[in-house]
């Protein structure tokens, strides 16, 4: 409950004319924003009344009256009636000298009187008595009842006489007080409510000089040139008829500042210190934004140095874990593959490479490559291609990839610049093997398309600068991570930021309906799992992932809580960690075995699962521990486990045998972006409903390498083609952490498949396979957007990755706010 002798009514009245500061509300528009009554102050008379009273009933929780004053035999009397019944609520002035007044007494309600009016002296309506006691409580600085009083007879008796006067005379004394309390923000967004109410009080434009000179002295010394500036835009435009003084004499500074600004930034590009020109004219427009020449020098180093910001869902310099979105997107600036995927066919993704034409025979054994001159100039050779595809091919190397070596004859160089591939037997979609890195394949195998590096002024942030100023694209990119969503779209809108990498699906809508933003798809979809860490015997044991995937509501997370109730095509829940594509018809989810339905939602399962593992491992510790066992702990193979169908008896029979040690919280991983922070918070409500318990660890990098940590990780996947990937997601030493005998069977069968009818029923063998053994837990999938601001040219509708065409950006000279 509210105190009421507290201020805390007197701030929510505050805080409705933080409105009034953005949108300049009319004085009509002030009314109807203050008519309105909290049902919190409803409830807490209710709830007042139904308490023995510690202090005198207020009037405003009585029942409603009026009051009238008549000369008795005693002298003049006050009597408190039912509501009177006069025309419009008006009294009769001058007062009726014949005829008399019919009444009801308040404590005798069913007795009708008639008053002769040459006795009534004085009439009270129950508004006139409600404003006299607001205008003394306001004296009396008791703000939190006033704002009360005031809110009533708003919203009750808009019209009365004399409430603007009581009104204004609140938002004095409340003013003030706020002033006093250095909440300088709140006493302007006040001082704007008095204007509109009453544009000619005394003093009052004294007042607004002293609060705004105070809030611009304060964001300069901050350097918030930004805020500043609003503040004197507030000044000019929210007050016109106030005439303050202090206008012109702070526009003379802002000029000034500006002009200091543009002349650094004009020293700093006549130097060739492109960050800082850039920096100083983004500090001048921000102090006058129509300050002369700021956008013709905004448009000089663009061109002379093209920067963009790209907003992400976190930043790093470091390898993320493979087949991870952040993988596959900074992938693209530091080490671009020599084939890339950039679409999706009837049979497979579509490779295209921008250093190389790619051209196969009609039997399927030949591949030839030839390098353009753009892969000539940035070192690549034929020698360097040619013994990258060998060191795939060597066991004794670190880039072996068994798959490749099965299928590798022989590499051939002619003329320089043409590699031709012959292939033991032929592969359904060759250009995939072919995905070699960059870095790997000439001369300066040392660095990218860019090199990346840290401010220590900017923990948010990586710069990424061109290798080679005659580059295609943009010279300087700088990715960006916000802490708040709605920062990063604010900035997107006014121009600080070009790119926002993915946006949310809750706020595609939004997107989608702001002028000059555009909305792009990605080409493929994103899967969505819960890698388990397999150095935790707990996450070894069959019977507690298959816990995991029945006690998490997996479809309830992605309509309620990603969807936001809505429903877009490509959103599902999935029953392996494989692309399932937007529909049973799309060629995306070649390799998902339609059929199989997802695991559904079932705690009560779950929980006798996640009890069965842990007794079935701590029976399995004690024996160790005794010296009567001789396997691992973790060695699921030969441990004994129960099917799902009699995971309920195995249960019982368990808990009468011993009881489960106590265990700690399971540690969930995860990067702490918008989606995953969402989805991870729901996931750690529905285990805890079913006994296990879930601490969260947000982590700035995700990982394979350290992950000791945390024993389950929340990951966003990447696997566009299934042919080339499955390996490297659930073979021996793929990211899932553990491939049991049938799954490196089936793995080996798919490299072997002739035709994509073989690899589409081989791959669908392997989504049964994970089905059953669970490496990872699949939980779904979505097809995620990106945005941009209209004024960048280039980025493309459905790339599959964000930098897909990083060499073909540029920002409109016209369109942009520089």
């Amino acid at each position: 409950m509210i105190d009421r002798n507290s201020n805390l009514i007197s701030l929510d009245f505050v805080s409705r004319w933080q409105l009034a500061l953005r949108f300049r509300l009319s004085c009509a528009l002030w009314c109807t924003l203050l008519l309105c009554i909290t049902a919190s102050a409803t409830a807490q008379r209710d709830t007042k009344d139904s308490k023995p009273a510690a202090k005198p009933t207020r009037l405003i929780d009585r029942q409603p009256f009026d009051r009238i004053t008549v000369n008795g035999a005693g002298g003049r009397e006050a009597i408190d009636t039912l509501l009177l019944e006069l025309p419009n609520r008006r009294v009769p002035n001058p007062l009726p000298n014949s005829g008399a007044l019919e009444l009801r007494r308040l404590s005798e309600p069913s007795t009708l009187y008639n008053v002769p009016w040459s006795s009534v002296v004085q009439i009270e309506f129950f508004e006139d008595l409600l404003l006299k006691e607001s205008i003394a409580l306001t004296r009396a600085k008791q703000l939190a009842d006033s704002y009360e009083y005031l809110n009533f007879l708003h919203n009750n008796y808009p019209s009365l006489n004399g409430l603007s006067a009581a009104t204004a005379g609140y938002l004095r004394v409340d003013a003030r007080a706020t002033y006093d309390d250095k909440k300088y923000e709140e006493t302007l967004t006040i001082l704007l409510a008095l204007y509109d109410l009453d544009p000619g009080q005394r003093g009052l434009g004294s007042f607004v000089e002293l609060v705004t000179d105070r809030m611009i002295t304060d964001h300069l010394s901050d350097k918030d040139f930004k805020s500043a500036r609003s503040v004197l835009d507030l000044l000019k435009g929210g007050f016109p008829k106030l005439g303050v003084s202090n206008i012109a004499s702070w526009q003379q500074k802002f000029e000034q500042g500006a002009a200091r600004q543009i002349k650094a930034a004009r020293q700093a590009l006549a130097q060739q210190r492109y960050p800082e020109a850039r920096l100083a004219v983004r500090r001048a427009i921000d102090i006058l934004p129509d300050a002369r020449g700021t956008r013709e020098m905004m448009a000089e180093i663009d061109r002379k140095s093209p920067q963009l910001v790209v907003a992400v869902d976190q930043v790093t310099s470091e390898s993320p874990m493979p087949l991870t979105l952040e993988s596959r997107r900074l992938q693209q600036l530091l080490n671009p593959k020599l084939v890339d995927l950039v679409g999706f066919g009837t049979e497979g993704g579509d490779y295209s490479s921008r250093w190389a034409t790619l051209a196969s025979d009609d039997t399927g054994l030949e591949l030839g490559l030839s390098l353009n001159q753009f892969a000539l100039a940035q070192g690549i050779t034929a020698e360097g291609v040619a013994l990258e595809l060998l060191r795939q091919a060597n066991p004794a190397s670190p880039q072996y990839r068994v798959d490749f070596a099965e299928l590798l004859q022989e590499v051939e160089i002619s003329r320089g610049d043409r590699v031709t591939v012959h292939w033991q037997r032929s592969h359904v979609r060759p250009e995939s093997l072919l995905s070699l890195p960059l870095l790997n394949l000439g001369s300066q195998s040392d660095q990218g398309l860019y090199l990346s590096s840290r401010e220590q002024n900017q923990p948010n942030a990586v710069t990424y600068r061109a290798t080679k100023k005659e580059q295609p694209g943009p010279q300087t990119l700088i990715e960006k991570h916000f802490e708040n969503e709605e920062v990063a779209f604010a900035q997107l809108i006014n121009g600080e930021v070009d790119v926002i990498a993915r946006v949310p699906p809750w706020q595609l809508r939004r997107m989608q309906q702001t002028p000059g933003i555009v909305v792009g798809q990605y080409r493929l979809p994103t899967v969505h799992v819960l890698l388990p860490n397999y150095q935790k015997p707990l996450m070894g044991r069959r019977e507690f992932r298959r816990a995991i995937c029945y006690g998490i509501n997996r479809k309830q997370i992605l309509d309620s809580i990603l969807l936001g109730g809505s429903r877009q095509v490509g959103y599902r829940v999935l029953s392996a960690p494989l692309p399932a594509g937007k529909n049973v018809t799309d060629p995306v989810g070649y390799a998902y075995l339609q059929g199989q339905q997802p695991r559904t939602y079932e705690p009560r399962l779950a929980a006798v699962l996640g009890s069965v593992a842990r007794n079935s491992l701590a029976k399995l510790a004690a024996m160790n521990h005794g010296g009567s066992a001789t396997k691992s702990s973790t060695d699921e193979e030969g441990s004994s486990t129960k099917s799902e169908g009699s995971a309920g008896k195995a249960g019982s029979a368990t808990k009468k045998e011993s009881s489960p040690a106590k265990v700690e919280p399971l540690v969930l991983a995860y990067s702490a972006n918008p989606v995953a922070t969402a989805a991870c918070q729901s996931i750690k409500l529905h285990l805890g409903a079913i006994g296990i318990s879930v601490q969260l660890k947000p982590i700035a990098n995700v990982s394979s390498e350290d992950n000791a940590d945390y024993d389950l990780l929340y990951a966003e996947l990447a696997i566009w083609e299934p042919m080339a990937d499955v390996r490297r997601l659930l073979g021996p030493q793929g990211i899932a952490g553990r491939c049991s005998s049938p799954m490196s069977l089936a793995l080996h069968d798919v490299e072997q498949s002739n035709n994509w009818a073989e690899a589409r029923q081989r791959l669908n063998e392997v989504h049964e396979i994970a089905f059953n053994d669970l490496p990872m837990i699949p939980l779904w999938q979505t097809i995620d957007y990106f945005a941009h601001r209209e004024s960048l040219q280039g980025v493309g509708q459905s790339p599959v990755t964000i930098y897909q065409n990083i060499n073909q950006w540029r920002r409109a000279s016209s369109g942009g706010r520089r």
